[in-house]
């Protein structure tokens, strides 16, 4: 009896062996099934057990996930104007700054000194060093060698006599590092100096506008280099006085310029060698007066702001259909599993 007991015992333990065995999917199988899974869902999944976990945590895994999920519309919260209402630390709102591989750089609007990365997917949260209040811009930048990203903010200095580039790398850096300003970039708001920067991909492009005209430079934030751009001629000849837009198309920074109906287009091909070309393209300014030209996607929706912008609303105009729709400024982004 004791015997026969023993072998039920060991073939029960077998078949259990033969169960599990036959449970067992290929990895690549399960990673079909997860990478359609939203990001709270997936992320759950990393309980089931070690394997899973690996998994999804991934590099590859990530990216195929972040592929596979659809766009969604963000809309920023209202601008504040004073007197700011009184919110709970906990409940404060953010404006975007930045958005890359599903993670967006924020900024306090009650606490401006506050910066912080947010997973809009996961709400999963990284704060950054607080930074001085005269924001012009934040980008980030991601770093496949290390899977990690660098961040930076370009600011007014505290008294407005020049501005100041900051940079820190999630993962290395415990706080900003300064990196120096080439001459070309030096400035004073006191002198009615306007600076902006765009960032398309890992270069930002930084234009100053001056009563000497319009200089420009690119800064590669991933090893942290200056190049010079040299603009066309077109632009550097009628630069003083003039209004010009930086902006971009589709993947392309480009300089715009309103000219009776025209805005007329310069698009860097290449900023290395400070390649351009000119479009034009046909825009009823006298229907849309006082719109500021923002950027072009998809080759054919021109997107301009109405000022001011404060009232968070924008144009997109078809210029292949010729029509107009009035919006509220939003953006759009992939979720992804990115962890922070």
């Amino acid at each position: 009896m004791l015997k026969h007991n023993q072998t039920a015992a060991v073939s029960e333990q077998i078949n259990k062996k033969k169960l599990r065995a036959g449970l067992l999917l290929p990895d690549d199988l399960i990673v079909e099934i997860l990478s359609w899974l939203p990001p709270k869902c997936a992320g759950r999944c990393k309980v089931v057990c070690k394997l899973w976990q690996a998994i999804i945590q991934s590099r590859h895994f990530i990216e195929q996930h972040m592929q596979r999920q659809d766009y969604i519309v963000v809309y920023p919260p209202t601008r504040l104007s004073p007197p700011l209402p009184v919110w709970p630390p906990d409940q404060q709102p953010f404006e975007y700054l930045f958005y890359l591989r599903g993670l967006l750089l924020e900024r306090n609007m009650i606490r401006k000194r506050s910066y912080r990365i947010r997973n809009y997917g996961t709400n999963q949260v990284f704060e950054l060093p607080d930074l001085i209040e005269c924001l012009i811009s934040g980008s980030m930048c991601y770093l496949p060698t290390s899977d990690d990203y660098k961040v930076s903010i370009l600011h007014w200095k505290e008294n407005d006599t020049d501005i100041d580039l900051k940079v820190l790398t999630k993962g290395t850096d415990v706080t900003w590092r300064c990196i120096e300003i080439p001459a070309l970039l030096s400035c004073s708001k006191n002198n009615g100096d306007k600076v902006s920067s765009i960032t398309i991909g890992s270069v930002s492009y930084i234009t100053k506008s001056s009563q000497s005209g319009l200089k420009m430079m690119a800064f590669q934030i991933e090893d942290e280099r200056f190049v010079e751009i040299s603009l066309p001629w077109r632009v550097r000849f009628c630069a003083i006085g003039s209004l010009f837009f930086p902006m971009s198309w589709d993947r392309d920074f480009c300089i715009g310029r309103m000219v009776g109906e025209e805005l007329h287009i310069w698009v860097l091909q290449d900023y290395k060698t400070s390649k351009w070309d000119e479009r034009k393209i046909a825009f009823p300014s006298e229907v849309y007066p006082r719109l500021i030209p923002h950027c072009i996607f998809s080759g054919e929706v021109l997107v301009l702001i109405v000022p001011p912008i404060t009232r968070m609303l924008q144009v997109d105009y078809n210029m292949k259909t010729k029509t107009a729709h009035t919006t509220r400024i939003y953006h759009t982004l992939r979720p992804s599993l990115v962890s922070l």
